[in-house]
């Protein structure tokens, strides 16, 4: 059955608690249509006993041979049966209201691409600086994501966290996140979704929590490959300017 949003939720070594609250986030949403899809990396510690506490949601879980996070995104936007696409990292949280926001953003307006404002899981929505909602040239924002400047606080242009994606955007555009690619592949494909989307929208309210302090995540552990990854995306990047 259709609905209007799929949450995809690539999984790979984070902790029980961690995920448990990632789903608990999911199932306390104030708007009900849509549906979660965990993709499991390869990871044999998967807990199966956590899907149990989630009954009351459209969840499915899908298990690939450790491939990494692109892949495993990848695999859940063929999956997806939503028309919009949200991407949530499973040691990270929604915030209580997103899908609802989010729907009411959707029905006001045609967007393909709608961006958020995000918060630390350390702040609170309360204590959130307020952001205004802006108006950029996309030359704006791929330089944002090149440079790694963090132009426009609270707004994670970067990532593909913290955002919908129409996904008859993404599949007419083809766009994907490459394989392979270990470090920046969230950068890559934001710059792709960027330049061929008409319409992106700036949403002026949390609608994702992210964790900073996990050990596990793969921002934070060290990579032994990290000149020829780095190396690999820069050749990915040149390649996208001088198309």
């Amino acid at each position: 059955m259709n609905c209007l949003f799929s949450v995809v939720i690539p999984f790979y070594k984070v902790s029980f608690q961690l995920l448990d609250e990632c789903l608990a986030s999911v199932a306390s949403q104030t708007y009900c249509d849509f549906e979660v899809i965990i993709i499991n990396d390869g990871d044999p510690g998967f807990p199966k006993n956590i899907l149990d506490k989630r009954k009351n949601l459209d969840l499915k879980c899908i298990y690939q041979d450790n491939s990494g996070v692109s892949v495993a995104r990848n695999k859940g936007i063929e999956a997806a049966k939503g028309k919009y696409i949200i991407f949530l990292d499973a040691d990270d949280k929604l915030a209580h209201n997103t899908l609802e926001v989010l729907q009411k953003e959707i029905q006001d307006g045609f967007g393909e691409v709608y961006i958020g404002r995000y918060i630390s899981n350390i702040e609170t929505v309360d204590r959130a600086a307020p952001s205004k909602p802006v108006e950029v040239k996309k030359e704006d924002l791929i330089s944002c994501i090149i440079s790694h400047e963090d132009d426009f606080p609270g707004y994670a242009i970067g990532g593909p966290w913290g955002k919908a994606f129409k996904k008859e955007f993404l599949k007419n555009n083809q766009i994907r996140f490459i394989p392979g690619v270990k470090k920046c592949q969230d950068r890559l494909f934001m710059m792709e979704c960027i330049e061929k989307a008409h319409n992106i929208s700036f949403v002026n309210k949390v609608i994702y929590v992210y964790t900073i302090d996990n050990p596990t995540s793969v921002c934070v552990r060290y990579n032994d490959e990290i000149d020829r990854i780095l190396y690999s995306v820069l050749m990915y990047t040149e390649k996208f300017i001088k198309s």
